[in-house]
């Protein structure tokens, strides 16, 4: 007979903080066009010049950048995202209209080592 497991790894809080940890580094891949080793550098040396907790540090990044509301949020956090990336948020996100899409011609994305079909 097999063990019983929990499959529901929402409960995990462990695997919470991997999660945000992970979407808060793919915002900073996006924004500054970096590695996702220099964006988790730059997530924990944030958190540590700003003595908050890294992976609340992430919660916030990732929940202004998802424009949740930030009543949740610890006002410190918001802040500290604010100094750290508020310009490169603001920036993306002005460029983020749908009225500029629009104008836009269509992306065709292909890879160099692909061939079309």
């Amino acid at each position: 007979m097999k063990p019983q497991v929990d499959t529901d790894h929402r409960r995990d809080p462990r695997r919470s903080g991997q999660r945000s940890l992970s979407a808060a580094e793919g915002v900073l891949v996006a924004l500054r066009h970096c590695s996702l080793d220099e964006a988790f550098a730059d997530i924990v040396q944030t958190a540590k010049r700003h003595s908050v907790a890294p992976l609340e540090l992430a919660d916030a990044l990732v929940a202004i950048a998802e424009n949740y509301p930030t009543s949740d949020l610890d006002a410190a956090l918001i802040e500290v995202v604010d100094l750290a990336w508020g310009a490169l948020l603001a920036s993306r996100m002005s460029n983020d209209c749908d009225c500029d899409r629009a104008q836009q011609p269509p992306v065709k994305a292909t890879h160099p080592t692909l061939k079309p079909n």
